[in-house]
């Protein structure tokens, strides 16, 4: 629960603008002062509820929630130079693009869509361009320009050309297969580099985390696909339920369940994936990052469909997890409780309560600074793996967190990773 407040830039008592027990935030005043706009949840206690866009009347008081008919999230957005306006960016199946709603209320209305995803929306003084950044799962960020009515964007930066030139990288297309409940989810697909339709491909399934993410058309030096393509993978990277920019219901869909429904529909778009004509159904790995980590031991203990595994950062055993971590409002919405208040859901969806059914080749990731997912569940794992005997691996970075950042790490990140899955997918 996060509350906005104001305070004279000479000083003073703050004075609370905001009662609402969700969450507010990211404020900004209309150019002319009469106006905050922000973005707010209603659900206390949920980090993942859809974030809506608020407007509130600074001489009343009076809030109106301006995107209530939008079942997307909104993620950043800015004012028009006249007042009369906010563009808003959001997330639809993938993509980021960007929307125009006036602050009278009604119907918003698509401004740029298209094959990638777009944010740090501005305009220049007179409000007839946008200026905004850009980017894919192909192609890094660089600034864009575009009249405020819409049209042809173009490019103001070119930093990432010349590099560019110099590889291949392809771009995403997409997949869809049915799930067990007849729910259609989606996957991004990148094929190797110099494809060639005759060949098979090792098949490397990522899974993202969150639970609350996705996979789509952006850039990151983090679990990047094009990498994993480079090395000879053709890499599937579903959305399952829990995924934003699907609808809501799909994002609460994985509440109180974890390992159900998100695991039918990982396995749903892997047998779509091993159907493909240039994929070697025998020759399947999986990875996954915090959720995806949870995902990956889940798997361990239901599939044997798999012929590697590698868990980075992952949730192992969720009753010493919701002790350890910092974030002690999530286990508390998603599992309905703690450990001593709901027992039973902690044992249903714990993947350490199988343990005895794991056979697949693991590579275990994990940085010793991790506060939101402990490196004790990490080495939980490896323990074990290692006593029931399967082949299995543990990398720990004593100066990482969450996330591997450093380049020197990311680098040695990548070589582990790729070294494994492609010892156990010849």
């Amino acid at each position: 629960n996060s509350d906005l407040y104001a305070v004279s830039i000479d000083g003073g008592e703050p004075k609370k603008l905001t009662t609402n027990p969700a969450a507010d935030n990211s404020p900004a005043y209309s150019p002319d002062g009469k106006y905050l706009a922000y973005r707010s949840q209603v659900r206390a206690g949920y980090e993942s509820d859809r974030w809506r866009l608020t407007l509130l009347d600074r001489a009343t008081g009076k809030t109106t929630n301006l995107t209530e008919s939008l079942d997307r999230w909104v993620d950043g957005f800015t004012w028009s130079p006249d007042s009369t306006r906010i563009f808003f960016t959001s997330e639809d199946r993938g993509r980021s693009g960007l929307q125009m709603i006036p602050v009278t209320g009604g119907g918003s209305r698509s401004i740029i869509a298209g094959p990638f995803s777009l944010d740090d929306v501005q305009f220049t003084s007179d409000g007839r361009t946008l200026i905004y950044t850009e980017q894919s799962g192909s192609h890094p960020t660089e600034i864009m320009k575009a009249s405020s009515t819409g049209g042809t964007p173009v490019a103001l930066t070119h930093m990432n050309d010349a590099l560019l030139g110099q590889t291949i990288l392809t771009p995403l297309e997409e997949l869809f297969a049915d799930s067990s409940d007849k729910a259609r989810i989606q996957a991004f697909l990148v094929k190797p580099p110099n494809f060639s339709a005759t060949r098979k491909y090792p098949v490397l399934v990522l899974i993202h985390g969150g639970p609350q993410g996705a996979w789509g058309e952006s850039w990151t030096y983090r679990w990047n696909a094009q990498v994993f393509a480079a090395a000879g993978f053709l890499v599937v990277m579903p959305n399952p339920r829990g995924s934003v920019g699907y609808g809501q219901k799909f994002i609460d869909d994985i509440n109180g369940d974890w390992g159900g429904k998100a695991y039918d529909d990982i396995m749903a778009i892997t047998d779509a994936a091993a159907a493909l004509p240039y994929a070697d159904g025998s020759r399947m790995a999986a990875a996954g990052g915090s959720f995806g980590g949870y995902m990956v031991d889940w798997l361990l203990g239901h599939t044997t469909r798999f012929k590697a595994f590698v868990s980075h950062s992952g949730v192992y055993d969720l009753r010493s997890m919701a002790g350890e971590t910092e974030e002690l409002w999530f286990p508390q919405w998603e599992f309905k409780g703690m450990p001593w208040d709901n027992p039973d859901m902690y044992a249903k969806w714990s993947p350490s309560y199988f343990a005895k059914d794991f056979k697949t080749p693991t590579l275990v990731l994990h940085g010793e600074l991790d506060y939101r997912v402990p490196v004790g569940q990490g080495m939980q794992l490896f323990t074990a793996l290692q006593l029931q005997k399967v082949p299995s691996k543990i990398v720990l970075f004593p100066d990482e967190g969450h996330w591997i950042l450093k380049p020197q790490n990311t680098i040695y990140w990548y070589s582990q990773f790729l070294e494994w899955v492609g010892e156990w997918t010849k």
